[in-house]
């Protein structure tokens, strides 16, 4: 069985649950209702991976890391290779994880694409999309609440 190269894990467990604890929904619940109270954020488990090497949700050839630049305004996205060189060279710190951004510790040209932001709004769907000139940077799809007027007119009968 081959290990992905990109799959995070803990290199530790960092908690005070057992190891063999069934999963249930929190494992937090005893400690809360404890008379004595103790920090819960002790026994959370943490992730132990470095800022740059956590991963943000999208993959593919699409995925592209936010760049802020020295006095934190956003400049165009970069592909993970050119932020991981940044950051190896130490032209770069991370600032975020989730998502995974970078701000840059040089001065650059700060040069900018025109973004056109699209919008299709529909009865129960609505699209959106930012487009540059050479490629879509962003798309998604809003599945809008129908259950609306019925959950007023229920609310209604109850006057």
């Amino acid at each position: 069985m081959q290990k992905e190269e990109n799959m995070q894990q803990l290199e530790r467990r960092n908690t005070c649950t057992p190891a063999d604890a069934a999963p249930v929904r929190s494992n937090c619940g005893s400690l809360l209702n404890r008379e004595e109270t103790l920090g819960v954020a002790g026994s959370k488990t943490l992730s132990n991976n470095s800022e740059e090497q956590q991963l943000s949700g999208k993959r593919g050839q699409g995925l592209r890391v936010p760049v802020l630049n020295m006095r934190g305004k956003p400049l165009m996205p970069a592909r993970p290779a050119k932020a991981r060189h940044l950051l190896k060279e130490g032209k770069a710190m991370v600032v975020g994880r989730s998502p995974f951004t970078i701000q840059l510790t040089t001065a650059t040209g700060e040069a900018k694409q025109d973004i056109a932001l699209g919008v299709d709004c529909g009865y129960s769907h609505v699209g959106l999309s930012a487009v540059s000139r050479k490629q879509e940077l962003f798309s998604a799809e809003v599945i809008l609440r129908g259950d609306i007027v019925k959950l007023n007119s229920e609310r209604r009968q109850y006057r």
